[in-house]
């Protein structure tokens, strides 16, 4: 089982009792802004039951870890999926509680689970991709260590609208 540990948060996998959690936090406008317009509850469901199940690296499915502080709260999701076995590339993303973004803690998760998926698996590189205007997100990006690698014109649909967006990569090994 995957238990990670910060200095201030928890990296676990997601139980039944955290439903209510991440449907809470799909449902979430200002969470979904930049990613997707909220999903329906049984596609929001299809997700969490596929998230409770035990992670295989080179499924291509999503590790879905949730992130919890000293005082137990959830304060979100992190995870990423092996795009290419034998490029050992995987690509990385995270969505926290409004609430509990700007304190630090999606870089101090990031990092940990970078650090995790390099010594468990020998992931040579991590990629992530941001709405263009994610400003945000491209900060904690950055802050990891990724690098803006290019824009990609058009390239992801939210609801009716392309949207450009930007792609971040670090060398792991």
């Amino acid at each position: 089982m995957i238990d990670l540990m910060t200095a201030r948060l928890h990296l676990s996998p997601l139980l039944d009792s955290d439903w209510q959690d991440f449907l809470t936090l799909h449902q979430h406008s200002d969470v979904n802004h930049f990613v997707r317009e909220p999903d329906p509850i049984c596609k929001i469901r299809a997700k969490f039951i596929t998230a409770l199940q035990p992670w295989v690296y080179e499924s291509g499915d999503w590790l879905s870890l949730k992130i919890t502080n000293q005082q137990q709260e959830f304060v979100g999701i992190i995870g990423g999926f092996c795009e290419d076995v034998f490029s050992a590339r995987i690509q990385v993303g995270y969505m926290l509680n409004p609430a509990y973004q700007g304190l630090g803690y999606a870089t101090e998760a990031l990092t940990e689970l970078l650090r995790w998926l390099q010594s468990t698996y020998q992931v040579h590189k991590a990629i992530a991709y941001c709405h263009h205007h994610n400003l945000a997100s491209i900060r904690v990006l950055e802050k990891c260590g990724f690098v803006v690698e290019g824009r990609l014109s058009q390239n992801y649909r939210l609801g009716s609208i392309w949207i450009d967006e930007v792609q971040l990569g670090k060398v792991l090994a």
